[in-house]
C-alpha cells in the first residue's frame, strides 16, 4: 500500500479512513494535500475491496479549508486559467 506524505491513510475491512493530519493548523489544506487527496481517489475508482472512503482530522478541527498562507494567498495572486485548473483539480475529488 502506498505511503502518502500529506495525511495518514489505513484500510480495515473494506473501509478507508483518511487522516489530515496538520491539528496545528486545524489541517487546514496545501496544494499538495489537495494533489494527494485526488491521486489517492483516482486510485480507488475501479478497486472492488475498498468501499467506502471516511475522511477526518486530527486534533480539535476537521478541516479550517485552504491554508491562508500556502493556498489562498497564492489563489490571489494566480491568472484566471491557473484558478480554473486548481478548481478541475478540486473537482476531480468529488467526481472520484
Amino acid at each position: 500500500m502506498k505511503r502518502w506524505e500529506h495525511f495518514d491513510y489505513e484500510e480495515r475491512d473494506g473501509v478507508a479512513t483518511l487522516t489530515f493530519s496538520r491539528p496545528e493548523r486545524l489541517n487546514a489544506l496545501t496544494f499538495e494535500v489537495y494533489a494527494d487527496v485526488r491521486d489517492l481517489t483516482a486510485s480507488m475508482r475501479e478497486r472492488e475491496d475498498v468501499r467506502v472512503l471516511v475522511i477526518r482530522g486530527r486534533g480539535r478541527g476537521f478541516c479550517s479549508g485552504g491554508d491562508v498562507d500556502e493556498i489562498i494567498g497564492e489563489l490571489l495572486k494566480m491568472g484566471t486559467r491557473d484558478v480554473y485548473e486548481f478548481a478541475r483539480m478540486t473537482g476531480a475529488c468529488v467526481r472520484n
